[in-house]
């Protein structure tokens, strides 16, 4: 969770999913305090945890249609691969699957 002046501004949730590998599931940041540097604080703090705990890399799933895709290009993320998930009742998720390597 990240605060500003006590009050919520943004949350990162992520795990690790295989030997090396961590799985960003969720960045959010208020919409008025995106493009303040929130985004990149709250990865960076991440960064920083999955190297304490020896990751190698961290993957994120971004919608297709979702400009977020060049927020985290400009970071250093890159397109892995394209996904296609049925998540029912007609629908499907098209999503890029993005992975950043962390440097040690």
């Amino acid at each position: 969770m990240l605060y500003e002046r006590e009050s919520p501004s943004g949350f990162a949730g992520f795990e690790a999913v295989e030997k090396g590998g961590f799985k960003l599931h969720k960045l959010y940041v208020l919409p008025t305090k995106q493009k303040s540097g929130f985004g990149q604080k709250l990865l960076s703090t991440v960064e920083t945890i999955v190297k304490s705990e020896g990751g190698k890399y961290v993957e994120l799933n971004v919608n297709r249609n979702n400009a977020a895709r060049f927020f985290y290009e400009k970071i250093g993320f890159f397109l892995l691969r394209t996904e296609d998930n049925y998540i029912g009742r007609g629908y499907w998720m098209n999503d890029f699957v993005m992975r950043k390597h962390i440097k040690n």
